[in-house]
């Protein structure tokens, strides 16, 4: 049997962007960094972050009014943004730049057909 290895292998580049964005605001920042939710999912990597200083919570009930919050490489549900919004909190964006577009066209549709069925 061949094994074939793939030029391409790692993290895809939402991932990366999501990692080093973290680990900038870890090395650079003495208050404590908060995500809810695993930054990414591969634990590994999240231990390696929480080892650095990252704090994974599972609500926005366990964060603290003013305190500095990562998104995930997923994103936030609205409702722990505007949550997190309202107890003051400085929010870090490290959502993959796809994941964005795909969020937003789901919502447009969303609304688009929510519209239509209220006419």
């Amino acid at each position: 049997m061949q094994v074939l290895i793939s030029n391409e292998t790692g993290f895809c580049s939402g991932v990366k962007r999501a990692i080093s964005i973290t680990q900038n605001l870890l090395k650079n920042s003495n208050d404590r960094i908060y995500c809810i939710g695993p930054l990414i999912h591969n634990q590994s990597v999240i231990q390696s972050l929480s080892k650095q200083g990252l704090i994974t919570v599972d609500s926005v009930d366990d964060i603290p009014a003013f305190s500095k919050v990562l998104s995930r490489a997923h994103g936030l549900i609205k409702e722990s943004f505007f949550s997190l919004t309202n107890k003051n909190c400085s929010i870090y964006d490290s959502v993959c730049p796809n994941v964005k577009i795909i969020k937003e066209k789901a919502e447009f549709r969303h609304v688009s057909v929510e519209t239509v069925r209220q006419q």
